[in-house]
């Protein structure tokens, strides 16, 4: 029964329910591409002072190396990220999976590359001083809440009803 008339029976199915997911699906789609656009936007500018600035920093030419190939790969991820926000705002099914593997693959290179971080600095490579040494941990916590997108994204498109959302529409 409708709430304001309680003869006239409540026929329409809570829209609420039935646009959820979709557009929870939209938003990951603009947060991709709002995420891959404004990293390729930034991206030059980051491999520029890391390749200036590497010496004052303290950084082995070795880990500098690394850390710029790293962000020149992470180039070819974000721009990834970004066709993949694309596919998910149409609802393809390649970009759901699509969305799933860069999660696992950035969640997989946060690791690493916070492990060579750590590893640099224990070996040497990293040789900063106080206020350099307060920017490396300020950038260690700013990664650590980078890993909170991908996380939610593999979660997210392994829900039930996302997966049903990206199925073909059978008539």
């Amino acid at each position: 029964m409708s709430e304001g008339n309680p003869d006239k029976p409540d026929i329409q199915p809570d829209i609420t329910e039935q646009l959820k997911e979709p557009i929870a699906i939209t938003i990951f789609g603009i947060l991709n591409i709002a995420i891959g656009g404004l990293t390729l936007l930034t991206s030059p500018c980051t491999i520029f002072g890391i390749a200036m600035s590497g010496e004052i920093y303290g950084m082995a030419i070795g880990y500098r190396l690394f850390v710029l190939l790293t962000y020149v790969a992470g180039l070819i991820l974000y721009v990834w990220l970004l066709s993949l926000g694309m596919g998910l705002i149409m609802l393809k099914k390649w970009a759901r999976r699509g969305s799933v593997i860069y999660g696992c693959v950035a969640i997989l290179l946060w690791v690493l590359h916070t492990g060579i971080d750590f590893f640099a600095l224990s070996a040497g490579w990293i040789n900063p001083s106080q206020p350099q040494l307060l920017a490396f941990i300020v950038r260690m916590c700013f990664r650590l809440a980078g890993l909170i997108y991908p996380v939610l994204l593999v979660v997210f498109m392994q829900k039930a009803k996302v997966k049903e959302a990206f199925a073909p529409i059978e008539e």
